[in-house]
């Protein structure tokens, strides 16, 4: 949207531009965003129990998801550790705003979203060491 609004107020500056999704302007981005989201998390599950390997090592992503989001409501998503990505002790713990946000980044990140499954099945067993890398 920013490059159709620079575009029509400066057209003798662009010689070009590449859009790379497609947003109409009267559309809020912020609406969007659930919508997204859960649609991939649909796919990504549905791919999964489609899968005879996926689905093995993971029977129930629902449950599992269930599980993540209902320990972080109760407060019991924390990680007390190195972070593998500082390298520093970190006591982190994950509230459901900060689930759900965190969730909303592994599904925007292509490169991790085939890991979703083993990080939530991590976090739920009390690793969130692969959250913490990825989100």
């Amino acid at each position: 949207r920013s490059a159709a609004h620079y575009l029509r107020r400066y057209p003798n500056r662009v010689r070009s531009i590449v859009v790379d999704g497609v947003l109409p302007p009267q559309v809020p981005l912020v609406e969007t965003v659930s919508g997204s989201v859960e649609r991939a998390k649909d796919l990504l599950f549905d791919d999964c129990r489609n899968s005879p390997a996926c689905s093995a090592r993971y029977p129930d992503l629902d449950g599992t998801l269930d599980s993540v989001l209902e320990k972080s409501k109760a407060g019991e998503l924390n990680f007390d550790g190195i972070n593998p990505l500082t390298g520093k002790k970190e006591d982190v713990k994950i509230d459901f705003i900060s689930a759900i946000n965190g969730l909303h980044a592994l599904f925007y990140n292509a490169e991790v979203t085939t890991s979703i499954p083993y990080i939530l099945d991590e976090a739920l067993n009390g690793n969130l060491k692969p959250w913490l890398v990825h989100s």
